[in-house]
């Protein structure tokens, strides 16, 4: 299966009275989105409004950040199973809007506060704040289920995306990418072959990722194709967690992108393992002993690289995982997110078989954002601990400022000896 990520710069983009695309700037219909946005039953209204690089504006509570895609209709949709009927996701082209995105800014009763800076040092550590975006802000009818609505709101934000892409129906790609990964490829390429096991975070509505529009919440660890998280079938319902691995993260994959670059160069890229990080703990061990048992005696694997997608009980996920992998004579690379305050361990378990560890950064570091901003989009306060001027300076976790640490190593913060 070859996917090809046919690829349309963004230079500028403005809400205007007709919906099209040249040489990099996108024009949008407002009144048709909104309308095309509208047909959600528990949606009362939406607002939308643009934000771009530089500008002085905050934007609050953000749920998601969706990458701008389309399929031409007799392909399905960009998100199977999420928005539209199932269909393999994978393969073919999909036209990609770059250095844009759709934000979904909205409150739910389990929310934690997540934000983007277009300006300053938030648009420094975060690569949100250097895109165009189309913020979405979506109020609920009254009496609508809170989680339900939370699903309707990601739905939204999905046909958004796919709204802003389809404007480049017809156009020429800037560029092309082919990613290409077939199980059958000959394995003795005197390389290293080396799996990956990607943890997802799901306990329920509002803390969960979507595969082909289901909950991962029962998941057992199951092997996927490469492709399908880059192309739309994994998307995020995760606004309760403030370092959450947006949609957009999730399409541009950076460990599933390296481990392409280098197979058959000095790896040999053997596949995906898709599991779940559980809340029990017998189920934490069950999906530990059947990923390294899948890598192991499936995949056939020499190491693996493994990630996590939550908090300090995610740190128990990813030491089990290690343990078994080691245990079958897997070498094992761990990528996490630390969880120290400045005293005690950055991570909440160790085991002495995780000698390799990559940190992604630590999410309780305190940072200040210092840049007054002209304006604030999604409301006139922050959600939850975090106090100050909506529109001035303020010191939150860098957690909150959301793509600052991102738990599949898209980000530019590490952790470094003291």
């Amino acid at each position: 299966m070859e996917l090809e990520l046919a690829h349309y710069p963004v230079t500028s983009l403005r809400l205007d009275g007709e919906t099209r695309y040249e040489a990099g700037h996108l024009a949008l219909d407002a009144a048709a989105l909104r309308r095309h946005l509208m047909v959600e039953p528990l949606m009362a209204e939406i607002e939308l409004h643009v934000a771009a690089p530089g500008d002085r504006t905050r934007i609050l509570h953000v749920a998601d950040v969706i990458e701008p895609r389309w399929k031409v209709p007799e392909a399905g949709s960009p998100f199977p199973g999420s928005l539209g009927g199932l269909c393999q996701s994978g393969g073919g082209q999909t036209h990609v809007l770059d250095d844009a995105g759709v934000v979904i800014s909205a409150a739910f009763p389990t929310s934690e506060e997540a934000i983007i800076d277009m300006c300053g040092r938030g648009s420094e550590l975060s690569r949100f704040g250097r895109m165009w975006h189309l913020v979405v802000v979506p109020r609920a009818r009254g009496g609508a289920d809170p989680g339900e609505f939370g699903l309707a709101a990601m739905r939204s934000g999905l046909r958004a995306a796919i709204f802003l892409a389809e404007a480049t129906r017809g156009h020429e790609p800037a560029r092309t990418e082919r990613f290409r990964w077939d199980p059958t490829d000959a394995r003795s390429r005197g390389v290293p072959r080396v799996g990956y096991l990607y943890y997802v975070y799901s306990h329920g509505i509002g803390r969960q990722k979507l595969y082909y529009g289901r909950s991962t919440r029962d998941l057992m660890p199951t092997i996927i194709h490469p492709n399908e998280p880059m192309d739309g079938a994994l998307v995020n319902d995760g606004y309760s967690k403030p370092t959450k691995n947006a949609t957009h993260d999730i399409l541009n994959h950076p460990v599933i992108r390296e481990l392409y670059r280098r197979h058959g160069r000095d790896i040999d890229f053997a596949g995906v393992v898709l599991a779940n990080h559980h809340a029990a703990s017998a189920d934490k061990q069950s999906t530990a002993f059947h990923a390294a048992r899948i890598l192991k005696h499936v995949l056939g694997v020499d190491g693996v690289v493994i990630s996590k997608d939550g908090g300090g009980q995610a740190d128990v996920d990813l030491m089990l995982a290690c343990s078994a992998c080691e245990k079958l004579g897997l070498r094992t690379v761990l990528l996490a997110k630390e969880e120290t305050g400045g005293e005690g361990a950055a991570l909440v378990d160790m085991v002495p078989e995780a000698n390799a560890i990559v940190s992604v950064g630590n999410c309780p570091e305190r940072i200040r954002l210092s840049e007054k901003m002209d304006r604030v989009i999604g409301d006139r306060e922050f959600l939850g601990a975090i106090q100050g001027d909506v529109a001035g300076a303020v010191e939150i976790p860098v957690q909150n400022l959301i793509g600052a640490i991102d738990p599949i190593g898209g980000s530019r913060l590490a952790g470094q000896p003291a």
